[in-house]
């Protein structure tokens, strides 16, 4: 990598790093977003550890979801499901 690592050199490192981990990286300024699966908590702080060696200068959104027993981490699944902050409460004060 000469200069500085573009957002595929980072997602290349991590995915060469966790193998089976499935990422998404974007950088928007100075802020690098991670999105998609891994395997453990561990490749999760990985993840963030490879992304600060190639670029100490940026912020680090993590929102890498951890495979659960299942497939899929349920925190990350209500995340998706949650509803849009216009929507009015379901209950009635009076």
């Amino acid at each position: 990598m000469a200069g500085k690592p573009q957002p595929s050199d980072v997602k290349a490192e991590i995915e060469r790093a966790l193998r089976g981990a499935e990422v998404s990286v974007a950088l928007d300024g100075d802020r690098m977003r991670l999105q998609g699966r891994v395997q453990s908590s561990a490749d999760r702080e990985q993840a963030e550890r490879i992304v600060r060696q190639l670029l100490a200068s940026v912020s680090i959104d993590n929102q890498l979801a951890i495979n659960g027993a299942e497939g899929v981490d349920p925190v990350y699944e209500a995340s998706l499901e949650s509803f849009p902050a216009s929507d009015p409460p379901a209950w009635n004060s009076r």
